[in-house]
C-alpha cells in the first residue's frame, strides 16, 4: 500500500506540473485529475479525492458544460467520495 501511495504522489506531481504548463483548463489534464482522484478514493483517501474533485467539477462545468459526460463522471466520483465518508447529504446534491 505504501508503494502505491508513492506512485500516487508522483502522479499528482505530474498532473500538477502539466496543469501549470498548460496555463488554462485542459480537458485532457482534467481527465488525469479525475483519474488521480479515483485512485485516491480507491486507496481510502477520500478527503484527498474530494480536494481534487470539488474544484475539478467547477472547471469541468465551465470548460465542457454541466451536461457533458465527463462532467457527469466527476459528479459521480465526487458523490462516491462523499458517500464513503458518510456525507450522504452532499453526495446526493
Amino acid at each position: 500500500r505504501e508503494d502505491r501511495l508513492g506512485y500516487v504522489t508522483l502522479a499528482r506531481r505530474v498532473v500538477e506540473h502539466a496543469a501549470v504548463r498548460s496555463g488554462s483548463p485542459d480537458p485532457e489534464i482534467m481527465v488525469l485529475e479525475n483519474n488521480l482522484a479515483v485512485t485516491y478514493s480507491n486507496l481510502g483517501r477520500h478527503n484527498q479525492a474530494i480536494q481534487i474533485l470539488e474544484p475539478l467539477l467547477d472547471r469541468s462545468i465551465a470548460v465542457r458544460s454541466a451536461n457533458h459526460t465527463e462532467t457527469d463522471t466527476v459528479v459521480s466520483n465526487l458523490g462516491r467520495a462523499y458517500s464513503s465518508l458518510g456525507r450522504h447529504d452532499e453526495a446526493i446534491r
